[in-house]
């Protein structure tokens, strides 16, 4: 108001300036040729310049006069522009009758095309401030002109003005376009009309309604206002009186507005605002300048379709209680009482404000109450889970630009369950944050159902959150609430005790000191380390401990083994994840190394170096996965149950799980100085895996009954059906010690044997594989001893009941010696043949045998014949010296004679009496008799015979 005040002084004393030239010389002289000086006085008397480019026209009769064509009033110095000031045509007329009583009436002033350039500079000196010692004071000439001269304004026009405002700061523009502004006086006694057609922007304005005059301005008497306009399509109403307008006292004014939308305002002055439209804006405006009282006030909006509504009082209310520029805090803080209405919560602010940007004397109690969190979460346009009923309350206290806000008490209940926060926040700076400042300090404790957690540091930018330095501990008797509200299913981890660090700087979150202490199933689980850049690439270092009596402490389907001594340092580096110095130790098993997982890449991959001086694994396998220990003497029951299952099939159909093989790669290598399996107990065991795009490579190798075993298995899923190739080498294991260590006693001694064998097979089950299988499978058995009593056992294995029935024996003796053996197959599209390829060589007999093995539908039909070395009478042709297996894999049926029938306890097939006499021919067992290595001839021999011309050998006569 004071700007304008200026202006209009100086145009009136523009005004007079002229007339009073006017009178001297209009009668006698041309205006125009003092235009210079008038503008030195201009000049002397305002510090700066005016100019009149155009016509000066000057009358004085009937009423003085003044026309002015092209006015210019200079700018500051280190303006943007030359003029502050420039009107295109200024016409003025005073009426002469009321001027000589005293009385100046302007009976009318236009101007035309004024433009306006006002700006600060870069420290917010506007270019309205003239020079020191050359201000004048408009209210001191107000004042003074008031005491011998009345004023009156019958018409004020102005047609096509322009106020341009540059701040030099923000270097942002704001321009103000007025197509019209008339002020008339219809009738002596009646008040001043008014109309304004402007533009601010490109939001129009009106404005249209009546004001106090301008003598009540000048003798600082009441002027009453009564104005309805809109801004855009907002309208509103002013209303009331001010009754000392030039000392800004005795202010009685009211204000309604009602704002369709809030966009075109908000995008007119510049705000990044949402839409929180339509808004019903209403308020009593009392008080003066100083010390002004809103009360009561009310503002109705609808952000986001949420019925908003705030009322109150503000009382005591400056301008210094909102400027940072202000030189003092007031004597007297605005005192603050507003209640708030969001849907259905409620918040009530309360008490005293010095200066609220500043912060400084500022002592305010916030309360808030809500049943749902749930409106709130939209309208701020953010996804967070539903809170439940929340109560807030805590005071807030600001001095030299700082806020403390302390008493919080926060109770809420997400996913039903109780939550409390209590505490404070000191030192947090809102206006003019900025980085170097002291940070602000968190103190906050607080429980979650039975969690108690805790939150302190201090935090360098609390509105943008960051600069952080927090440390946060977190104490669960049971981690079931955190687990439910983070809405992830995992396993029971209380007690849990954690602590740790969250520092973030420059955008880089990071988790130090971390530790961790959990009790899952009573075990001890322990978590120690860091986890830098945690939101854009997570890199931790953390050592991992892991403590039970047993592996059934951690699952209840693991077995029992224990104790569990487990630790391991992890450091995953973005899409890696590295595993050092691995520490496990279960029962009597151990193991170490290190293994890299990589999640990146077609398929995650994993690769690892892992050594064990023992791998029992008798303790860790699962109690439901070992096998039933069994007595070598099998009960009736059981032979009848074995007997019933000759429908049963020993290859399963079942498809194997090779599409999973396509999932990932990784490669691992395991060195195991001894492993103990249900059956065995391997030495030096080497086992290295490999998988790549679908292609499976594992290659064991150990020492195992006094030989060495090694193989390769490749299985490549990438073709349908998969293809697998096999092959393993062993040499010099004891058959005998393989024995002691499966049956748990003495079978047999010696027997030093080499195996050899590669297959090759496609499909997706193992019957599938087998019925295709295509390969060589070679056993050398070299010297031994056989215990008779085991072969003579009735209910021994079938196995046993083969060599039992293979190889005579005199009661007297104690063993039956071993010179050599040989069981040798070929495979070829799922049939195993042996050509007089199954060979052994004992004490007394020498037995020769051929057969087929269908892989596909498991049938088998195997013979044998038995050439007789000292000490033994087996006649040609008869049946005692020869042998029938026959029937399946998995039920097979063993013949000979009825002596045998009986030590053996098997069942007799009446075919067997009558099949094979081929197989008996005195030539065969004669060829068989004389060969002198017959085991090496057997190993090395070729087998021609395809599978049906052996079953046609076999055939039953």
């Amino acid at each position: 108001m004071r700007i304008w005040l200026k202006i209009l002084a100086g145009v009136v004393a523009l005004v007079l300036v002229l007339a009073t030239v006017a009178v001297i010389f209009v009668a006698y002289l041309d205006p125009n040729d003092y235009r210079d000086s008038l503008s030195d006085l201009v000049e002397d008397a305002t510090g700066r310049s005016m100019r009149i480019g155009g016509d000066l026209r000057i009358r004085l009769w009937p009423n003085p006069a003044i026309e002015a064509n092209d006015v210019s009033f200079a700018n500051a110095e280190w303006a943007s522009q030359p003029d502050m000031l420039r009107i295109a045509r200024l016409d003025a007329e005073i009426l002469l009758v009321p001027l000589l009583r005293g009385t100046l009436v302007v009976q009318r002033f236009v101007a035309i095309e004024p433009r306006i350039f006002l700006e600060t500079d870069a420290s917010g000196r506007g270019n309205w401030q003239l020079a020191a010692g050359e201000q004048t004071s408009p209210e001191k000439d107000a004042a003074s002109s008031s005491r011998g001269m009345s004023l009156a304004l019958n018409q004020v026009q102005v047609e096509n003005a322009a106020l341009d405002y540059l701040d030099g700061a923000s270097g942002s523009r704001r321009e103000l376009r007025v197509d019209a502004l008339e002020v008339r006086v219809g009738h002596a006694g009646s008040p001043p009309a008014v109309e304004l057609r402007a533009r601010y922007q490109d939001l129009p304005i009106t404005a249209d309604g009546t004001i106090g005059t301008a003598n009540a301005v000048l003798r600082n008497e009441p002027f009453p206002i009564d104005i309805r306009g809109s801004l855009g399509e907002a309208g509103f109403t002013l209303h009331g009186v001010i009754g000392r307008p030039l000392d800004g006292e005795q202010l009685q004014l009211g204000f309604t507005s009602s704002i369709p939308a809030t966009k075109p305002i908000s995008d007119a002055f510049d705000v990044e605002l949402e839409e929180f439209g339509p808004v019903e804006v209403a308020f009593e405006l009392g008080g003066d300048v100083r010390r002004l009282d809103v009360n009561p006030f009310s503002i109705a909006a609808r952000p986001r379709g949420s019925e908003v509504r705030v009322e109150g009082s503000l009382e005591n209310l400056a301008a210094q209680h909102f400027s940072s520029r202000a030189a003092a805090t007031p004597r007297e803080p605005m005192q603050v009482d507003m209640h708030g209405r969001l849907g259905e919560a409620r918040v009530h602010v309360e008490g005293d404000v010095g200066n609220l940007v500043t912060a400084s004397n500022v002592r305010l109690r916030v309360r808030a109450e809500t049943p749902s969190t749930r409106p709130l979460t939209e309208l701020a346009g953010i996804e967070l889970e539903e809170l439940g009923a929340v109560k807030l309350s805590l005071a807030v206290l600001g001095e030299d630009g700082r806020f403390d806000l302390d008493d919080i008490v926060l109770d809420a209940r997400p996913r039903d369950t109780a939550t409390t926060v209590s505490g404070s926040v000191k030192d947090l700076v809102i206006a003019g944050e900025h980085t170097g400042a002291a940070p602000a300090r968190v103190d906050l404790q607080g429980t979650f159902g039975e969690t108690r957690f805790s939150v302190a540091g201090d935090v360098g930018r609390p509105l943008q959150g960051k600069d952080l330095n927090l440390k946060v501990t977190v104490a669960a008797d049971s981690t079931r609430a955190l687990t439910e509200l983070a809405g992830v299913d995992v396993e029971e981890l209380g007690p849990l005790d954690a602590a740790l660090t969250v520092v973030e700087k420059d955008g880089r979150f990071d988790l130090e000191d971390i530790d961790v202490k959990a009790r899952p199933r009573e075990a001890k689980v322990t978590i120690e380390g860091a986890v830098t850049d945690v939101t854009a690439h997570p890199s931790p270092d953390v050592r991992v401990t892991i403590a039970a009596r047993s592996l059934r402490q951690l699952r209840k389907d693991l077995p029992a083994a224990g104790p569990v001594e487990v630790s391991a340092r992890v450091e995953p580096m973005g899409e890696v994840i590295e595993i050092r110095e691995l520490d496990a130790k279960v029962g009597k098993s151990d193991l170490s190394g290190s293994a890299t997982l990589r999640t990146g890449g077609k398929r995650p991959s994993a690769s690892a170096n892992l050594r064990s001086t023992v791998i029992d694994m008798r303790e860790l396998a699962p109690a439901d996965a070992q096998p039933d220990s069994r007595d070598s003497d099998e009960s009736g029951d059981a032979r009848a149950e074995n007997e019933s299952s000759a429908s049963k099939r020993v290859f399963p159909d079942k498809a194997l799980p090779f599409d999973e093989l396509k999932k990932a790669d990784g490669e691992i290598q395991l060195v195991v100085d001894r492993l103990f399996t249900h059956k065995l107990s391997l030495d030096q065991v080497n086992l290295s895996a490999t998988l790549d795009d679908g292609k499976l490579t594992v290659k064991p190798a150990a020492s195992v009954a006094g030989g060495k075993f090694s193989g390769t298995v490749g299985i490549d899923s990438s073709v349908q059906p998969a293809k697998i190739e096999a092959s393993f080498d062993a040499k010099g294991i004891s058959l005998g010690k393989l024995s002691e260590e499966i049956r748990g006693f003495e079978t047999s001694q010696g027997l030093a044997s080499n195996l050899k064998t590669t297959l090759t097979g496609r499909g997706d089950s193992v019957r599938a594989i087998m019925g295709g299988l295509n390969g060589e499978l070679a056993l050398e058995i070299g010297e031994g001893r056989l215990a008779n009593d085991v072969l003579n056992r009735v209910g021994a294995d079938f196995f046993m009941q083969v060599l039992g029935a293979l190889v005579p024996k005199d009661d007297e003796d104690g063993a039956t010696r071993v010179d050599c053996g040989v069981i040798r197959f070929e495979v070829e599209n799922g049939q195993a043949v042996a050509e007089k390829t199954v060979m052994m060589l004992t004490d007394k007999v020498l037995v020769s045998g051929s057969g087929v093995v269908n892989l596909e539908n498991e049938d088998l039909d195997l013979g044998a014949v038995l050439v007789a070395r000292k000490g033994i009478r087996i006649g040609a042709g008869s049946l005692s010296n020869m042998l029938r297996v026959r029937g399946t894999i998995a039920n097979p049926q063993l013949g000979t004679d009825l002596t045998g029938v009986t030590k053996t306890g098997v069942k007799i097939s009446a075919a067997v009496f009558t099949a094979g006499l081929s197989l008996l021919a005195e030539g065969l067992v004669r060829q068989v008799a004389e060969d002198k290595d017959p085991c090496r001839t057997a190993l090395e021999r070729p087998i021609d015979m395809s599978p049906n011309e052996l079953k046609r050998l076999f055939a039953v006569h």
